[in-house]
């Protein structure tokens, strides 16, 4: 295993799944902390639990604060589901006035609409999160494109050199011309790869 783990954070109140990467070198009570940046529920009102991906119903409640995470067998793909132990959060939508008890309701469409909500604040993490993630995966791909495109480079510029070797009797002009059409192919094939990857990232910004 190596020095990170990639656990997939969930909540009782979002209604999404936030995947990230922890380093095994760190405490319950560290996860806790930065835990509490992605779901909103403070480090010291919060419980954590352990679950299967393939079985949510198996669950390892962690309680030892100081434990590190390279001690608790942890697996790339596990759930870790944060409990608010303060109780169910009231969001805003239902407030009462101190002055006379009366009962004020707002709207899911008025609420949706501001945007200093725990709502509006929990899409803006979904979103973040998404993006954070897609980040990870083209940045994998493009190093993977870039290696590729440096193997095909090279085997073309060989398959040129080869070419011009193994006919020296052909006339100078069509020897040149062949040597063109021979280094113009892969800077087509590169500007084609590129075009490629350009469309992914600009259909990974509209997720």
């Amino acid at each position: 295993m190596g020095s990170y783990v990639e656990l997939s954070v969930t909540t009782d109140e979002q209604e999404f799944n936030c995947v990230r990467r922890f380093p095994l070198s760190i405490t319950v009570g560290e996860l806790k902390k930065r835990v509490e940046l992605l779901v909103g529920v403070p480090y010291n009102a919060m419980s954590l639990e352990l679950r299967q991906q393939d079985d949510i119903t198996r669950r390892n409640l962690l309680v030892d604060d100081s434990a590190t995470l390279n001690m608790l067998s942890l697996t790339n793909g596990m759930i870790l589901h944060v409990r608010d132990e303060r109780g169910p959060n009231v969001l805003g939508e239902e407030i009462f006035s101190p002055a006379d008890g009366t009962k004020f309701e707002l709207s899911d469409e008025k609420y949706n609409q501001k945007t200093n909500t725990v709502r509006a604040w929990l899409k803006e993490q979904k979103l973040k999160c998404h993006q954070d993630y897609s980040a990870d995966n083209e940045s994998d791909r493009s190093e993977e494109l870039a290696s590729k495109l440096r193997v095909r480079y090279t085997s073309n510029q060989a398959f040129g050199l080869a070419f011009t070797m193994i006919i020296p009797s052909v006339k100078t002009t069509a020897q040149w011309m062949v040597t063109v059409i021979l280094s113009v192919l892969p800077i087509m094939e590169v500007l084609s790869d590129l075009s490629s990857l350009a469309k992914k990232l600009r259909k990974s910004e509209h997720l």
